[in-house]
C-alpha cells in the first residue's frame, strides 16, 4: 500500500537500502514492484538495529549522484534519526515525534547539499505519512 502511494505521488527513490533482517528484505519484496524502473538495492547488515548516529554515518557516506534515497529499517534507529535531522515544528513533525509506527515515511529534504554535509536539524520535513493516513479505496 505504501509503495503504491509513493509511485502515483512520484515519490521514488534512486537507491534504497535495507537492512538485512528478513522482516525488511520481505517489505522491500513487497514494495519493488511498485516501481519502475526499480530503484538501486543494497542489503546491509550494518543496518540492523542500527543507532541514528550510526544511520547519519552511512548517509553521510552516500554518493552524491543519488538524489533520493530511501531507508528500510528498524526503530528506534530510524525514528531518532528523523527527529535528529529535521527543525522541528508544525503538525507533521508532531505526529512524526510522537511515533513512527511500522511502514511509515519520513521524507526529508536536504536541498542540493552532499550528502557528507548531512547534519542535525539540516533538513526540511517535507512529508510524514504513515499507513492510516492511506485511505485504500
Amino acid at each position: 500500500m505504501m509503495a503504491r502511494w509513493m509511485a502515483e505521488s512520484d515519490v521514488v527513490p534512486a537507491m534504497v537500502l535495507v537492512s538485512t533482517a528478513r522482516r525488511t528484505r520481505e517489505t522491500w519484496t513487497l514494495m519493488r514492484p511498485a516501481f519502475k524502473p526499480a530503484p538501486e538495492v543494497g542489503f546491509e547488515e550494518a543496518l540492523y538495529l542500527a543507532s541514528d548516529e550510526e544511520l547519519l554515518d552511512r548517509i553521510r557516506r552516500l554518493p552524491d549522484e543519488h538524489e533520493e534515497v530511501m531507508l528500510i529499517g528498524h526503530n528506534p534507529g530510524l525514528h531518532d534519526l528523523a527527529i535528529h535531522l529535521v527543525a522541528g515544528h508544525g503538525i507533521e513533525y508532531g505526529r512524526l515525534a510522537e511515533k513512527y509506527p511500522t511502514a511509515a515515511l519520513c521524507t526529508i529534504d536536504f536541498g542540493r547539499k552532499s550528502w557528507a554535509r548531512v547534519a542535525a536539524r539540516s533538513g526540511r520535513l517535507i512529508r510524514f505519512i504513515r499507513p492510516v493516513d492511506i485511505h485504500e479505496g
